[in-house]
C-alpha cells in the first residue's frame, strides 16, 4: 500500500524543518508554510482544508521527493510550489490571524533584525 504526503506530516517535524531550513526558505516561504501551519490548527478550518494542508505540509518534511532538499539551489522549489498550491486553496479559510501569528513565528526564527521583504501580514495567495 502506498503511502501519502500526509502520513509523514507532525506539527513537530513541520516546526523541526521549518527552523533547519528557515534562511534556506526564506521570509516569504516560511510566512506561507506557517500560514498554512495556523490554518490547520484552527477549529474553524473544514476537514478538506485540513487535509489539502497536511498533504502538503507532509510533502514539504519529506527530504527526499520529486527534487530532493539537499541539491543547492533547487531542493526547496517543488516543496514551496506545492505548498503555495496548498494554500491558493485554502485561501477562503485563511484568517488575518493566521497571517499574523505566521508572521510572529518567522520572525522569531530568523531575527527581528533581519531586513523584511515586504508587508509581514500580508502574504500574497492570488
Amino acid at each position: 500500500m502506498k503511502k501519502s504526503y500526509s502520513d509523514h506530516f507532525t506539527p513537530s517535524d513541520f516546526l523541526t524543518k521549518a527552523s533547519t531550513y528557515g534562511a534556506k526558505i526564506g521570509k516569504k516561504g516560511l510566512k506561507l508554510g506557517f500560514t498554512l501551519y495556523y490554518c490547520l490548527m484552527d477549529d474553524d478550518t473544514p476537514t478538506w482544508v485540513r487535509t489539502v494542508i497536511i498533504g502538503a505540509l507532509g510533502y514539504f518534511i519529506l527530504p527526499l521527493d520529486a527534487i530532493p532538499d539537499f541539491i543547492p539551489g533547487v531542493g526547496m522549489v517543488d516543496d514551496m510550489a506545492t505548498i503555495a498550491g496548498a494554500l491558493a486553496t485554502a485561501s477562503t479559510h485563511v484568517k488575518l490571524e493566521h497571517k499574523h501569528k505566521a508572521a510572529e513565528k518567522v520572525a522569531s526564527l530568523l531575527g527581528d533584525d533581519r531586513k523584511d521583504d515586504g508587508d509581514p501580514v500580508v502574504v500574497d495567495i492570488d
